[in-house]
Protein backbone atom coordinates (compact mmCIF):
# COMPACT_ATOMS: atom_id res chain seq x y z
CA UNK A 1 0.00 0.00 0.00
CA UNK A 2 1.44 2.98 -1.00
CA UNK A 3 0.20 5.93 1.39
CA UNK A 4 1.76 4.59 4.97
CA UNK A 5 -0.14 6.78 6.84
CA UNK A 6 -3.80 5.18 5.40
CA UNK A 7 -2.30 2.07 6.10
CA UNK A 8 -1.53 1.94 9.37
CA UNK A 9 -4.97 3.24 10.15
CA UNK A 10 -6.61 0.82 8.68
CA UNK A 11 -4.94 -1.83 10.45
CA UNK A 12 -5.52 -0.17 13.66
CA UNK A 13 -9.15 -0.01 12.92
CA UNK A 14 -9.28 -3.53 12.01
CA UNK A 15 -7.62 -3.87 15.68
CA UNK A 16 -10.32 -1.71 16.93
CA UNK A 17 -13.31 -3.58 15.82
CA UNK A 18 -11.11 -6.69 17.39
CA UNK A 19 -10.83 -5.12 21.03
CA UNK A 20 -14.33 -4.15 21.11
CA UNK A 21 -16.26 -6.57 20.71
CA UNK A 22 -14.26 -9.43 23.02
CA UNK A 23 -11.36 -10.59 21.28
CA UNK A 24 -8.30 -10.70 23.72
CA UNK A 25 -5.08 -8.98 23.36
CA UNK A 26 -2.76 -11.49 21.59
CA UNK A 27 -5.12 -11.80 18.66
CA UNK A 28 -6.03 -7.93 18.20
CA UNK A 29 -2.03 -7.73 18.24
CA UNK A 30 -1.00 -9.81 15.87
CA UNK A 31 -4.47 -8.95 13.52
CA UNK A 32 -2.40 -5.44 13.37
CA UNK A 33 0.87 -6.88 12.46
CA UNK A 34 0.25 -9.27 9.82
CA UNK A 35 -1.68 -6.04 8.18
CA UNK A 36 0.96 -3.90 8.33
CA UNK A 37 3.39 -7.25 7.06
CA UNK A 38 1.38 -7.75 4.50
CA UNK A 39 1.50 -4.26 3.68
CA UNK A 40 4.74 -4.13 3.76
CA UNK A 41 5.31 -1.19 6.33
CA UNK A 42 8.51 -2.92 8.52
CA UNK A 43 9.70 -2.18 10.87
CA UNK A 44 6.12 -1.83 12.95
CA UNK A 45 5.51 -2.38 16.94
CA UNK A 46 2.05 -2.72 18.80
CA UNK A 47 1.19 -2.35 21.83
CA UNK A 48 -2.68 -3.42 22.96
CA UNK A 49 -4.26 -2.41 26.32
CA UNK A 50 -7.88 -4.19 27.19
CA UNK A 51 -8.90 0.28 26.76
CA UNK A 52 -5.99 1.49 24.05
CA UNK A 53 -3.99 0.62 20.84
CA UNK A 54 -0.54 1.89 20.29
CA UNK A 55 1.10 1.11 17.10
CA UNK A 56 4.43 2.53 15.12
CA UNK A 57 5.38 1.24 11.37
CA UNK A 58 8.00 1.98 8.92
CA UNK A 59 9.61 4.23 11.97
CA UNK A 60 7.25 6.88 10.21
CA UNK A 61 3.71 6.65 10.76
CA UNK A 62 2.24 6.26 14.44
CA UNK A 63 -1.32 5.82 15.99
CA UNK A 64 -2.76 6.21 19.16
CA UNK A 65 -6.06 5.12 19.72
CA UNK A 66 -8.66 4.91 22.91
CA UNK A 67 -11.06 1.94 22.61
CA UNK A 68 -13.79 1.80 24.69
CA UNK A 69 -15.41 -1.57 26.20
CA UNK A 70 -18.98 -2.89 24.28
CA UNK A 71 -20.84 -5.76 24.40
CA UNK A 72 -19.28 -9.15 23.09
CA UNK A 73 -19.83 -9.60 19.73
CA UNK A 74 -17.68 -12.33 18.23
CA UNK A 75 -19.61 -12.32 14.97
CA UNK A 76 -17.71 -9.04 14.12
CA UNK A 77 -14.11 -10.67 15.69
CA UNK A 78 -14.82 -13.36 13.22
CA UNK A 79 -15.59 -11.18 9.97
CA UNK A 80 -12.07 -9.22 11.24
CA UNK A 81 -10.39 -12.57 11.78
CA UNK A 82 -11.46 -13.82 8.19
CA UNK A 83 -10.82 -10.34 6.29
CA UNK A 84 -7.49 -10.24 7.58
CA UNK A 85 -6.53 -13.84 6.59
CA UNK A 86 -7.40 -13.41 3.14
CA UNK A 87 -5.13 -9.80 3.24
CA UNK A 88 -2.40 -12.08 4.48
CA UNK A 89 -2.72 -14.47 2.20
CA UNK A 90 -3.02 -12.04 -0.84
CA UNK A 91 -0.26 -10.67 0.03
CA UNK A 92 -1.46 -7.34 0.63
CA UNK A 93 -2.96 -7.53 -3.35
CA UNK A 94 -6.28 -6.51 -2.07
CA UNK A 95 -7.43 -3.06 -3.07
CA UNK A 96 -7.46 -0.75 0.39
CA UNK A 97 -10.78 0.75 -0.28
CA UNK A 98 -12.13 -2.80 -0.25
CA UNK A 99 -10.62 -3.72 3.15
CA UNK A 100 -11.78 -0.56 4.63
CA UNK A 101 -15.26 -1.58 3.30
CA UNK A 102 -14.93 -4.76 4.91
CA UNK A 103 -14.35 -3.26 8.37
CA UNK A 104 -16.71 -1.48 8.21
CA UNK A 105 -19.03 -4.10 7.32
CA UNK A 106 -17.84 -5.95 10.40
CA UNK A 107 -17.78 -3.38 13.05
CA UNK A 108 -21.51 -2.75 11.97
CA UNK A 109 -22.58 -6.89 11.71
CA UNK A 110 -26.00 -6.42 14.08
CA UNK A 111 -26.76 -8.17 17.59
CA UNK A 112 -28.95 -10.67 17.68
CA UNK A 113 -32.40 -9.70 17.10
CA UNK A 114 -33.63 -8.92 21.48
CA UNK A 115 -36.63 -11.84 21.34
CA UNK A 116 -34.20 -14.28 20.11
CA UNK A 117 -31.73 -13.42 22.91
CA UNK A 118 -33.97 -13.40 25.19
CA UNK A 119 -35.51 -16.93 24.36
CA UNK A 120 -31.60 -18.19 24.14
CA UNK A 121 -31.37 -16.74 27.80
CA UNK A 122 -34.19 -18.48 29.17
CA UNK A 123 -33.81 -21.60 27.23
CA UNK A 124 -30.01 -21.22 28.56
CA UNK A 125 -31.23 -20.62 32.42
CA UNK A 126 -33.25 -23.80 32.57
CA UNK A 127 -30.45 -26.22 31.04
CA UNK A 128 -28.38 -24.56 34.17
CA UNK A 129 -31.32 -25.46 36.52
CA UNK A 130 -31.50 -28.87 35.36
CA UNK A 131 -27.64 -29.57 35.60
CA UNK A 132 -27.65 -28.51 38.96
CA UNK A 133 -30.34 -30.79 40.16
CA UNK A 134 -33.57 -28.81 39.61
CA UNK A 135 -36.49 -30.50 39.01
CA UNK A 136 -38.55 -30.11 35.66
CA UNK A 137 -40.81 -27.35 36.63
CA UNK A 138 -37.98 -25.77 38.65
CA UNK A 139 -36.44 -25.37 34.96
CA UNK A 140 -39.99 -24.54 33.76
CA UNK A 141 -39.75 -21.25 36.21
CA UNK A 142 -36.35 -20.54 35.43
CA UNK A 143 -36.98 -20.66 31.74
CA UNK A 144 -39.58 -17.63 32.44
CA UNK A 145 -37.10 -15.69 34.97
CA UNK A 146 -34.33 -16.15 32.42
CA UNK A 147 -36.50 -14.28 29.75
CA UNK A 148 -37.54 -11.80 31.67
CA UNK A 149 -34.15 -11.15 33.17
CA UNK A 150 -32.91 -10.77 29.35
CA UNK A 151 -36.11 -8.95 28.68
CA UNK A 152 -35.15 -5.88 31.20
CA UNK A 153 -31.91 -5.88 30.34
CA UNK A 154 -32.20 -5.34 26.24
CA UNK A 155 -34.33 -2.26 27.76
CA UNK A 156 -32.78 -0.59 30.13
CA UNK A 157 -29.79 -3.13 31.22
CA UNK A 158 -27.42 -2.15 28.44
CA UNK A 159 -28.00 1.80 28.46
CA UNK A 160 -26.42 0.94 32.13
CA UNK A 161 -22.94 0.87 33.25
CA UNK A 162 -22.36 -2.80 33.59
CA UNK A 163 -21.61 -2.83 37.08
CA UNK A 164 -24.40 -1.30 38.23
CA UNK A 165 -26.68 -3.49 36.04
CA UNK A 166 -24.95 -6.30 37.54
CA UNK A 167 -25.89 -5.19 40.52
CA UNK A 168 -29.71 -4.39 39.52
CA UNK A 169 -29.32 -7.90 38.01
CA UNK A 170 -28.73 -9.78 40.98
CA UNK A 171 -31.24 -8.58 42.97
CA UNK A 172 -33.81 -9.20 40.14
CA UNK A 173 -32.86 -12.49 40.02
CA UNK A 174 -32.96 -13.20 43.64
CA UNK A 175 -36.42 -11.23 43.89
CA UNK A 176 -37.74 -13.46 41.01
CA UNK A 177 -36.45 -17.00 42.29
CA UNK A 178 -37.90 -16.33 46.12
CA UNK A 179 -41.55 -14.96 44.09
CA UNK A 180 -41.46 -18.36 42.36
CA UNK A 181 -40.83 -20.32 45.02
CA UNK A 182 -43.20 -18.63 47.14
CA UNK A 183 -46.21 -18.73 44.91
CA UNK A 184 -45.40 -22.42 44.29
CA UNK A 185 -43.99 -24.30 47.25
CA UNK A 186 -43.01 -26.94 45.31
CA UNK A 187 -40.18 -25.17 43.30
CA UNK A 188 -37.26 -25.03 44.72
CA UNK A 189 -35.47 -21.01 44.77
CA UNK A 190 -32.12 -22.13 44.87
CA UNK A 191 -31.87 -24.30 41.82
CA UNK A 192 -34.29 -21.48 40.45
CA UNK A 193 -31.32 -18.67 41.26
CA UNK A 194 -28.29 -20.92 40.06
CA UNK A 195 -29.67 -21.36 36.70
CA UNK A 196 -30.43 -17.90 36.26
CA UNK A 197 -27.62 -16.22 37.71
CA UNK A 198 -25.24 -17.66 35.29
CA UNK A 199 -26.49 -14.97 32.50
CA UNK A 200 -24.83 -12.42 34.81
CA UNK A 201 -21.64 -14.02 35.02
CA UNK A 202 -18.62 -12.44 33.13
CA UNK A 203 -17.83 -15.37 31.38
CA UNK A 204 -16.10 -14.26 28.33
CA UNK A 205 -14.12 -11.44 30.00
CA UNK A 206 -12.82 -14.46 32.49
CA UNK A 207 -11.69 -16.48 29.81
CA UNK A 208 -10.06 -13.41 28.14
CA UNK A 209 -7.93 -13.06 31.11
CA UNK A 210 -6.61 -16.38 31.58
CA UNK A 211 -5.61 -16.85 27.64
CA UNK A 212 -3.99 -12.99 27.88
CA UNK A 213 -2.11 -14.30 30.90
CA UNK A 214 -1.15 -17.73 29.20
CA UNK A 215 -0.17 -15.10 26.32
CA UNK A 216 2.29 -12.95 28.55
CA UNK A 217 0.48 -10.28 28.94
CA UNK A 218 -0.21 -9.87 32.36
CA UNK A 219 -1.14 -6.60 32.64
CA UNK A 220 -4.46 -7.04 30.28
CA UNK A 221 -4.99 -10.35 32.14
CA UNK A 222 -5.14 -8.72 35.55
CA UNK A 223 -7.17 -5.84 34.55
CA UNK A 224 -9.64 -8.25 32.59
CA UNK A 225 -9.71 -10.61 35.53
CA UNK A 226 -10.20 -7.64 37.97
CA UNK A 227 -13.45 -6.56 35.95
CA UNK A 228 -14.69 -9.72 35.92
CA UNK A 229 -14.26 -10.28 39.96
CA UNK A 230 -16.26 -6.81 40.53
CA UNK A 231 -18.77 -7.85 38.60
CA UNK A 232 -18.72 -10.98 40.26
CA UNK A 233 -18.73 -9.31 43.94
CA UNK A 234 -21.74 -6.99 42.00
CA UNK A 235 -23.66 -10.07 41.38
CA UNK A 236 -23.12 -11.39 44.98
CA UNK A 237 -24.18 -7.53 46.48
CA UNK A 238 -27.11 -7.51 44.46
CA UNK A 239 -28.21 -11.11 45.52
CA UNK A 240 -27.72 -10.08 49.14
CA UNK A 241 -29.53 -6.67 49.16
CA UNK A 242 -32.59 -8.76 47.50
CA UNK A 243 -33.64 -10.36 50.79
CA UNK A 244 -34.08 -7.76 52.95
CA UNK A 245 -35.89 -6.29 50.08
CA UNK A 246 -38.04 -9.10 49.86
CA UNK A 247 -38.90 -9.01 53.52
CA UNK A 248 -39.79 -5.20 53.31
CA UNK A 249 -42.15 -5.85 50.62
CA UNK A 250 -43.75 -9.20 50.84
CA UNK A 251 -44.73 -8.53 54.91
CA UNK A 252 -42.46 -11.52 56.15
CA UNK A 253 -42.85 -14.14 53.81
CA UNK A 254 -40.10 -16.93 54.06
CA UNK A 255 -37.19 -16.39 51.87
CA UNK A 256 -36.11 -19.35 49.61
Amino acid sequence: MENGRQALELAVDAGEVLLKNGAEIRRVQETIERLLSAWGLSPWSVYVIPNGIFAMAARDYYEIRYVPQTDTNLGRVDAVNTLSREVTASGGAIDPEAVRSKVKQAAQLPYARPALCAAACGIGSMGFCLIFGGSFYDGLATLICGTLLEGVNQLIGQRMNRYMWALLGGVMVALLSALASGLIPDLSGEFILAGVILRLVPGVTFTTAVRDFFGGDTVSGAVHLFDASLVGVCIAAGVAAARPLWTLFSGGAPWF
